[in-house]
Parts: C-alpha cells; sequence; structure tokens
C-alpha cells in the first residue's frame, strides 16, 4: 500500500533549491535592482545646469557597523527645467556613506551658490540625479544573486522533472 508522505530525501530536494533561491533573492534585492533601472535610463536623461542650495553632513546608522560612525551628504539643489525652477535632492542613486573626514572633503565639493551639472528624467524633472554611476556594490552583489537563483531553479525543475517522469 502507497503513502502520499514525502520522504525525507525528497524533501531536501526541494527544500535545497528554495534556499539557492531565497539566498540569490535576496542578494538581487540588496543590490538595488530598482536603482539599477534607473541609473541605466538615466543614461539617457537630458542635463541642465542647477545651483546648490543647501549642502549638509548627516550621521547615518548603519545597524551592521555599530562601531564606525558614518556619514552621508544631504544636498538640495534646484534646477532649470525649461525656465522653470525644480527642486532636487539626490546626489546619486545609492547612498554614499562615508567616513567623518572624507564626508568633509566630499562635501567641500558643494558649496551653497554654486553651479552644477544636473541630469533629469524628461517626463517626470523632479527625479534628478548628480551622479549617474553604478555602484560596486551592485557589481559585487548582482551576479552571485543571478547564480544562485539560476542554480535553486534548475535543481528545483530538475527535481520536478524526475518527479514527473516516474
Amino acid at each position: 500500500m502507497e503513502t502520499n508522505q514525502a520522504k525525507p530525501k525528497d524533501l531536501l530536494d526541494v527544500l535545497g533549491p528554495l534556499v539557492f533561491l531565497g539566498i540569490g533573492a535576496l542578494l538581487l534585492y540588496q543590490s538595488g535592482p530598482m536603482r539599477m533601472i534607473e541609473a541605466l535610463s538615466s543614461r539617457g536623461w537630458p542635463e541642465t545646469s542647477g545651483t546648490v542650495v543647501e549642502a549638509r553632513i548627516e550621521e547615518v546608522e548603519m545597524a551592521a557597523s555599530a562601531k564606525k560612525r558614518w556619514y552621508e551628504v544631504r544636498l538640495k539643489y534646484v534646477l532649470n527645467v525649461s525656465g522653470q525652477a525644480v527642486h532636487g535632492e539626490r546626489i546619486g542613486f545609492w547612498p554614499d556613506h562615508r567616513q567623518l573626514l572624507d564626508i568633509r572633503e566630499y562635501a567641500a565639493g558643494y558649496q551653497s551658490g554654486q553651479a552644477i551639472r544636473v541630469f533629469y528624467n524628461p517626463s517626470n524633472p523632479t527625479r534628478s540625479a548628480l551622479d549617474r554611476t553604478i555602484a560596486g556594490r551592485f557589481w559585487i552583489l548582482a551576479p552571485p544573486g543571478v547564480l544562485l537563483l539560476a542554480l535553486g531553479l534548475g535543481f528545483l525543475t530538475g527535481y520536478l522533472g524526475e518527479g514527473r517522469r516516474g
């Protein structure tokens, strides 16, 4: 008499690929895929002039690094789009956290009243950025995430394929 209970090996055959899928999805999420898409689309955005209104340094909390203090520059600027003033605050697509000495040097590049180059989304000029660089974090996290997702799917579909044949 046959029972429909899963054998331990069968359970591991499913859980293993699910672990790969979960870790792969987490790595992809942490890499910032939506930021990556916007950063890539910004390559086609027009450029205009802008002016720094305010630049300040703020401490940011980072759970993974409780012993060190991290800071980022908070910026406010105005850009000119077809003769209209539009306000922006984004420097780049990823947060740029730095140590205090580094951030002071970085912030010195943004003085109130300073002219700056701004890239903006023509269909929504409030979506603007000064830096269109793709963060190194993306290149560190995304490829292993894609690999683990592919492995998980491969193992999972291989398991499901064997189950259908038998």
